[in-house]
């Protein structure tokens, strides 16, 4: 995941916090994760999985795309362009992948990122 879009998040994350008047340990509280994860998000160290951005803004009481930054829709297009021409073919092997297979594709994938990038993402 590119730099520019972890950071994007990362600062809406804290600007929402900011704007609400919330302190990373009630978004922890609130997601179930730790305080220390909520701090990798915010320093842009970590980018949270979908399902934690989707909790994010029902915590915030706003959209996903307002958590995700994408506020032109040029911008959403071109991510998913660059996504689709980077990532496509394996998202469409992951897709065609039985049970067997997606479980052996979650095997390497955790022998291959550190275990501690996969705490509250």
């Amino acid at each position: 995941m590119g730099n520019e879009y972890k950071q994007r998040i990362a600062d809406n994350i804290a600007a929402l916090l900011n704007e609400k008047g919330y302190s990373q340990q009630d978004l922890a509280d609130a997601l179930g994760v730790n305080k220390s994860t909520v701090s990798a998000w915010v320093s842009g160290k970590k980018t949270p999985r979908m399902d934690k951005v989707e909790d994010m803004a029902a915590f915030f009481n706003c959209t996903v795309t307002d958590v995700l930054g994408y506020t032109q829709p040029e911008e959403t297009d071109e991510f998913r362009d660059r996504m689709k021409e980077e990532y496509g073919v394996l998202f469409d092997l992951i897709d065609k992948a039985d049970d067997t297979q997606k479980q052996q594709i979650e095997t390497i994938i955790k022998a291959i990122v550190p275990e501690d990038d996969w705490e509250g993402a």
